[in-house]
């Protein structure tokens, strides 16, 4: 795992040590080691951070003298032993090369077709002085970022934004259609453009691309590594589940493979539990435990949630960890830590502005706390719910419904019914319910914080009602699914958080649930794998038979939420809090950018909300003032 940069001129005209120090000098990251290395019309640097056993001592970046190919990387390999056969290495030099030179092997014999034989976490340069052409690529969800700015014949290239912004030759302003584009949708996506940044000139290349620059110009090929080759048949529910369990645990496997100690998310969901228990039991081969890390609400909180939320996993942390063994717990129990103090700090870290304030704090506070414990591998769960936890009950009864499957279907209500613990005749009030509102997508667009001008020059409203009758396209869950895999801005919005709180904590943030390998076979299973005899999520229940108590294997009636707090955290802060929104509101750099009457609206509600619970206009504002600040310190 690294920070890279890189200055290109495809004329070959020289680049000063002047421009290589700036650049070099701006990346905002601790590293084991920095190597830089230069040629006619090239410049490559590597902060290196030591992750795995391979990358220590290694020199990047690396120049092939015989094969004329220069490279720098951010990237670990999950697949090495793959590769190395598939390129000949003798078993006895594969321990000493590391996943940057086995992508310069692998380009060798593969020119650009390399991406699709690398399964891991990457973004790489590769100058071919045979062609004097730089290629690159980022990997398929873009769990590692690549930025760059061009300027006549040269072009610059950095893991950070500042780097960039920096530079002398940078005109630095502000991306007006990426903020509209960011004020004007409701969901956690930042931006639906692949492209754009938050600064105006500074493009990124987008995940699933590759990326080639020379004398004809810059081009970007989007490659494929997520075939639709029709649904996989074994013989047996049995086969399906001896199947996955092999490939989840090559992928958790491949994650831990680290210098120092490993550690985990835990909350008292599925996918979090899942990943730590298969890990706990690889370490325990090992002889290490793997440290968890879960989250609790503040002393003395109160919630105000259903009975079917809970703001405080804490009792099912400790049932997994009794029941799996192995595990080290660790929770943050911080009590005044909050979204609001902590602002500044997480702009910081994303150089751009956020949309998980009910989250920061204690996300923030995690990888402190592992970063510390000499922690330098972090895994989570995210990509569970479109992989291995994938399936809604609901959904494959109305299928079968629609498939006049009538005996499966009176079956299936009859064991979910059971399972969650109400009357049949509840169960389809639910389906009539659901039936009633399918093809009711939820609005991605909110126009109360967007100014309407700026709305208006930047055409954004236009543009995501586009981008919201693709959604409203589909109408199941695995349309939808499907469409999340194909939209690549989805994928932005959690890998660049990802990217940069490893680079900071320097500890990889790594996630088996998006193991490519992992994808793949999800999205090859039939949909019966994932929901069946009542069963919700069934895939990932009946996999972890064995590995999780079945009060969490089998819970399909109580969900944990994260962040619930958020409000009664600011109770100290609550009057600067709210005499920082009206200085925003009041502020000539707000006047351009926000709906200023719908923010003093929210302002004058939120006012007498002393409650601590989370409201439409707390987060509304909150979002707002992560804006507002960063304009202000970018201005």
């Amino acid at each position: 795992m690294s920070a890279i940069a890189a200055i290109f001129d495809c004329y070959q005209d020289p680049i000063s040590d002047e421009e290589q120090r700036e650049l070099l000098h701006k990346i905002p990251y601790h590293a084991d080691t920095v190597h830089v290395w230069s040629k006619q019309g090239v410049f490559f640097s590597c902060h290196n951070q030591w992750i795995t056993p391979e990358s220590m001592d290694s020199v990047i970046p690396y120049f092939d003298t015989v094969r004329q190919l220069a490279i720098t990387a951010d990237v670990i390999v999950d697949n090495r032993d793959e590769l190395c056969d598939k390129l000949a290495i003798a078993i006895k030099d594969r321990d000493r090369l590391s996943d940057p030179i086995l992508i310069l092997l692998a380009y060798e014999k593969w020119q650009e077709k390399v991406v699709s034989q690398v399964v891991g976490d990457f973004a790489f340069l590769i100058w071919d002085g045979r062609k004097n052409e730089l290629f690159g690529a980022r990997d398929f969800s873009g769990a590692r970022t690549l930025y760059y700015y061009r300027e006549g014949s040269k072009i610059t290239f950095c893991s950070a934004l500042k780097p960039l912004v920096t530079q002398r030759s940078t005109k630095k302003s502000l991306n007006d259609k990426w903020l509209a584009e960011f004020l004007a949708l409701s969901t956690t996506l930042d931006s639906t453009d692949l492209h754009e940044t938050v600064y105006n000139g500074i493009m990124q290349v987008p995940p699933s691309h590759t990326i080639t620059v020379n004398e004809a110009g810059v081009s970007f090929t989007r490659f494929s590594v997520l075939p639709n080759e029709g649904k996989l048949k074994l013989r047996s529910n049995e086969e399906y589940i001896e199947a996955f369990q092999d490939v989840f645990s090559q992928a958790v496997k491949s994650r831990i493979r680290t210098t120092k100690q490993v550690g985990a998310h835990l909350s008292g969901g599925l996918d979090s539990s899942a990943v730590a228990s298969f890990a706990a039991r690889n370490l325990k081969n090992r002889n290490q435990l793997l440290h968890t890390y879960s989250y609790a609400p503040a002393p003395n909180y109160q919630s105000d949630l259903p009975e079917s939320l809970i703001a405080d996993e804490t009792q099912m942390v400790h049932d997994i960890i009794r029941f799996s063994g192995n595990m080290k717990p660790n929770f943050l129990r911080d009590e005044w830590t909050n979204s609001y103090t902590e602002l500044d700090d997480c702009l910081k870290t994303l150089e751009m502005p956020y949309k998980y304030h009910l989250n920061a704090h204690w996300l923030h506070g995690i990888y402190k706390m592992a970063s510390s414990q000499n922690v330098n591998v972090m895994l989570n769960g995210l990509r569970g719910n479109w992989t291995i936890s994938f399936g809604d009950a609901l959904e494959y009864q109305m299928a079968l419904f629609k498939s006049l499957k009538w005996l499966l279907l009176m079956k299936e209500i009859h064991q979910y019914s059971r399972m969650i613990g109400i009357r049949r005749l509840a169960t389809l009030g639910e389906l009539k319910h659901k039936w009633q509102f399918r093809g009711r997508a939820t609005s991605l667009i909110d126009e109360n914080l967007v100014h309407p001008q700026l709305a208006r020059e930047t055409n954004v409203i236009e543009k995501l009602t586009h981008f919201q009758k693709q959604f409203n396209r589909n109408h199941t869950a695995e349309q939808l699914r499907q469409f999340h895999f194909d939209q690549l801005s989805f994928w932005n919005r959690t890998n660049t958080f990802s990217a940069k709180v490893s680079l900071r904590y320097q500890l990889a943030d790594r996630d088996p649930t998006n193991d490519l390998r992992v994808v793949r076979f999800c999205l090859s299973l039939p949909y019966d794998q994932f929901v069946q005899k009542g069963l919700d999520r069934a895939l990932v229940r009946r996999a972890t038979k064995g590995y999780l108590p079945e009060s969490i294997r089998l819970n399909q009636t109580v969900r944990g939420v994260q962040g619930n707090d958020s409000v009664f955290r600011l109770r100290r802060h609550w009057q600067a809090f709210i005499a920082e929104l009206k200085a925003m509101v009041a502020d000539s750099i707000s006047q351009s950018i926000f709906h200023i009457p719908a923010l003093k609206i929210a302002i004058q509600k939120l006012e007498n909300n002393d409650n601590g619970i989370i409201t439409a206009e707390y987060d509304l504002l909150m979002k707002a003032l992560i804006v507002y600040r960063f304009i202000s310190k970018s201005t």
